[in-house]
């Protein structure tokens, strides 16, 4: 008896190879089967998931077609044509199969999902979010849509979202070590790192030779700041993988972070052992070598990096980080000037640079780089507390002020921030009252500011305050003893206020504390000669107080010989040409000069009073010039010109 279709105990036979993964066997005994019956829709379409299994996609599409072509309303013919044009990234044709099988069978809930994958990688996310929760309405338990949805989330940034249908993944198959690790990374991401932990904790519960899964858990311990807890799990990741340079060089950050620099530096050599051009791990171990003292070495290791990457601007900043430690500002400067070539948007990098021009008092150039950086981000509070800090040694007053308040808007918590807008205040816009509420602010967020106490106690001295300068001068004291200068300033408050309490002791110990302290300035020479008769000191203080306070200075070139004058030209430079004892004693100096060889002429950058003393000083010099207003660098510029 012939038949059109051939015996079910021959398609059985197919369908058990195919299912059993004998792929080729099966294929070949379909074709066998096709010879006889050309016209059979079933045999052309396991053919075809016979040649996609195998890799040949083009054949399965030529497969499913002729399925196709018997059976026009063949929903998994459709279906495997879709499947096979999404494998060759035709997306178009896919999504044009998968939505042909749905009209035929709009329940199929496979072909919603997988339409939802095509759409994934085509960039189509609301469509595929459409396709995907199709799928799980029809059926409801379906993880694989659950989980493709949740990844589309992921995909769009949405980790909330992802993290609410991973853990309806959970809800039905809870044994999903993976997913448990996905919602892991997810509240890592959002900043919920104890959260975080717990879920890479049942991940390694259900599967704990997950080596990746150990290592996240690690950095979820750094962000928590328990780097010991991280040590114990990358070392966990390493015993499983112990290959895997990334775990060596996270444990080699662990270690940084508990200051054991030897560790640190062995796991980051460990990393370069099997990844030798990895540029974190040798920017990393750049920097433990510098925090371990060995400079060149660190430096020789970052310059390496930056040979192997010219364009990983961490290390260039990094790399001018230790040449600024190392004092070589010039070639920290040169680094930095690279690293905005890389990327020229990078705030930190013109920070860093303005800063290193700052050090090297190039006011100018360190203005027009914070400017750059305000540029890129003007929101950005440390920048502005930078400019005010080079508009002040600009004396530019005014707009250093609104530096300063820019920088506290941004951030009214920083004590640094409030400590330089009171020295503006105090020293420079004789706002006494203000500075010492800005003083206190900075104290109240970091009482043991040091900085803030000083600047605290000098203004009540300031003022003539003298009982609350003391007060604040022990309280400086108290945090940091051997400040220089702060036994003589606490010793001019309690003589400026009759105040012998505990004198000769503090006496006794400023002649121990002037020769036990070898170049360090410890008291202000003009406030020794009040207190002893001892030339020696007096000298030691003197030589201290310069070389500290006015050490040499390159900013200008040396002046040449100046042209003959018919007479010798002679400046005096003072902020007390007024009612004052220098003036009283000075003034018959200026008017005894011999005119007839002598020109003289007075700088004045103290306030022109215009009393008694002021007049006189003005008719008793050749020529009076009053440069209160003006910068240290313009008074020099005026005075060498004359």
């Amino acid at each position: 008896m012939v038949t059109s279709e051939p015996k079910q105990s021959a398609i059985d036979s197919v369908i058990a190879k195919f299912s059993n993964g004998h792929f080729q066997s099966a294929l070949d005994e379909a074709l066998s089967l096709l010879v006889d019956f050309p016209k059979n829709a079933l045999l052309h379409n396991i053919t075809g998931a016979c040649y996609m299994e195998l890799g040949e996609y083009k054949f399965a599409i030529k497969s499913f077609d002729k399925a196709i072509a018997i059976n026009t309303e063949y929903a998994k013919a459709y279906y495997n044509l879709g499947a096979a044009y999404h494998e060759l990234s035709q997306y178009e044709e896919s999504i044009k199969s998968y939505e042909r099988s749905i009209v035929i069978d709009s329940d199929y809930a496979e072909a919603h999902n997988n339409l939802g994958n095509v759409y994934r990688d085509a960039q189509q996310h609301d469509n595929a979010i459409l396709s995907y929760e199709k799928a799980i309405s029809i059926s409801p338990d379906y993880v694989e849509a659950q989980y493709s949805l949740a990844m589309t989330y992921k995909d769009l940034d949405q980790l909330e979202a992802m993290i609410q249908h991973l853990e309806k993944v959970i809800a039905i198959n809870p044994g999903l070590a993976e997913v448990h690790s996905s919602i892991g990374l997810g509240l890592y991401e959002l900043g919920q790192l104890k959260e975080a932990v717990l879920m890479y904790q049942k991940a390694l519960n259900i599967k704990p030779d997950n080596s990746e899964v150990c290592n996240n858990l690690g950095n979820a311990f750094i962000g928590l700041g328990n780097p010991q807890e991280a040590v114990n799990s990358y070392q966990k990741a390493l015993k499983i993988n112990p290959d895997y340079p990334a775990f060596h060089n996270n444990l080699g950050n662990a270690y940084k972070e508990m200051g054991k620099l030897e560790e640190a530096v062995k796991s980051f050599n460990e990393a370069l052992h099997y990844n030798p051009d990895n540029v974190e791990s040798l920017n990393n171990l750049g920097i433990a070598l510098f925090e371990s003292g060995e400079i060149q070495i660190a430096v020789k290791t970052l310059k390496k990096a930056i040979e192997l990457k010219p364009d990983y601007e961490d290390t260039y900043l990094n790399l001018s980080e230790i040449l600024k430690k190392n004092d070589q500002n010039d070639e920290a400067i040169k680094c930095l000037k690279s690293a905005i070539t890389i990327n020229p948007n990078n705030i930190d990098i013109y920070n860093n640079l303005g800063t290193l021009y700052y050090a090297d008092n190039l006011l100018e150039e360190a203005l027009l780089t914070f400017e750059s950086a305000i540029k890129i981000n003007p929101n950005v509070a440390e920048v502005f507390n930078n400019i005010g800090n080079t508009l002040k040694d600009l004396e530019r007053f005014d707009e250093a002020f609104e530096s300063y308040e820019k920088a506290l808007n941004l951030n009214e918590e920083s004590a640094e921030f409030h400590n330089n807008f009171g020295s503006l205040l105090s020293e420079n816009l004789s706002r006494h009252d203000d500075a010492i509420k800005s003083f206190k602010k900075a104290i109240s967020i970091e009482p043991l500011f040091f900085a803030a106490h000083l600047n605290l106690a000098h203004t009540f001295f300031e003022i003539q305050q003298f009982d609350e300068a003391i007060q604040a001068y022990i309280s400086t004291m108290a945090i940091k003893s051997d400040l220089s200068n702060i036994l003589s300033s606490l010793f001019n408050a309690k003589m400026n206020c009759c105040n012998w309490d505990d004198f000769q002791i503090l006496l006794n110990t400023k002649d121990i504390k002037i020769r036990s302290y070898n170049n360090l300035m410890v008291f202000a020479p003009f406030t020794l000669m009040g207190l002893i008769d001892d030339p020696a000191l007096q000298r030691k203080t003197a030589e201290l107080d310069t070389n500290g306070f006015h050490p040499k200075n390159t900013d200008l070139p040396i002046t040449e010989l100046y042209p003959k004058h018919p007479k010798i030209r002679i400046g005096y430079f003072s902020a007390d040409f007024s009612d004052h004892p220098v003036a009283l004693l000075t003034a018959g100096l200026y008017e005894e000069h011999d005119r007839d060889h002598f020109e003289i002429h007075a700088f004045s950058f103290g306030p022109d009073t215009k009393d008694e003393m002021n007049l006189r000083i003005k008719a008793g010099v050749d020529h009076f010039h009053n440069v209160e207003s003006m910068s240290h660098m313009e008074i020099v510029n005026l005075a060498r010109s004359l």
